[in-house]
């Protein structure tokens, strides 16, 4: 999974979203040994305190205005596709 861009790679793509999440942030990159270590006993540990949401569509719905809202401000940046080293060459027919 891809957790730097959790909003978009993991809630809006699969439909699903992780409820209680005790780290500051989806990237475990970012996270330190503590705050993987509780999240971690979150997800496996004897009260569950965090699990995986399945979204209604009207949340879906909702979260995907939300997304759109914060490209058109600039707090998420869509990463452009690379171009393909063969574009504008013609194919073989």
């Amino acid at each position: 999974m891809e957790w730097k861009h959790y909003d978009m790679k993991i809630v809006e793509l699969h439909s699903v979203q992780l409820v209680c999440w005790p780290g500051k942030t989806f990237d475990p990159h970012v996270l330190t040994i503590s705050d993987l270590e509780a999240c971690v006993e979150a997800l496996q540990g004897s009260k569950l305190t965090c699990y995986w949401h399945k979204m209604s569509t009207w949340e879906i719905t909702e979260h995907r205005e939300n997304i759109a809202k914060k490209m058109a401000t600039g707090v998420i940046v869509k990463k452009p596709r690379k171009k393909h080293s063969d574009a504008g060459v013609k194919r073989k027919t």
